[in-house]
């Protein structure tokens, strides 16, 4: 299974539908959105994407509640979970998690009770294995990072046949 990965997309409309034609184009049989949405109305420029969509929340975004209730009327199939998303890719378990505390993240990943570990917040592409646990995390689609203006946008997506992730600039 293809899984398209995407976090911290910071109300950037444009990089969000940019992102749909790729994750459409590598075919991914599910999209994971890592926190930090911003607004309840970003997930509606997830619109064309031929999948499902499933999300955790970040520390930046803005209106949980106002997301959770319009949840079946987005212009998209989605599913939110409020912190921690577990998942089951064809045999390798993952875990999404914002990734807003070191400390979680560390300890999701040295647990060994997941293949895959993926995260946002840094706005930072993390693409690295420790062990047999490949941590993920596929940047941001946000013109901020670190204090600097970001001119590179990027998602993943994750094989989970071939247990390998690429990362892709919009």
């Amino acid at each position: 299974m293809k899984l398209g990965i995407i976090s911290d997309t910071h109300d950037h409309l444009p990089n969000i539908q940019k992102a749909v034609k790729v994750f459409n184009n590598e075919k991914v049989g599910l999209v994971v959105h890592c926190g930090d949405w911003c607004s309840p109305f970003a997930p509606d420029f997830f619109e064309g994407l031929k999948c499902p969509l499933k999300g955790v929340f970040g520390n930046n975004d803005a209106d949980i509640y106002a997301m959770l209730r319009k949840e079946k009327n987005y212009k998209v199939k989605i599913e939110f979970t409020k912190r921690v998303l577990e998942l089951d890719l064809g045999g390798k378990k993952a875990v999404v998690y914002h990734g807003d505390d070191a400390a979680i993240t560390e300890a999701l990943a040295s647990s060994m009770k997941y293949d895959v570990v993926i995260t946002g917040h840094t706005h930072e592409v993390v693409n690295e294995r420790s062990g047999k646990v490949l941590h993920i995390n596929p940047g941001t689609l946000s013109h901020y990072r670190r204090g600097v203006v970001n001119k590179k946008f990027t998602v993943a997506v994750y094989d989970s046949e071939k247990d390998s992730c690429k990362i892709i600039s919009l």
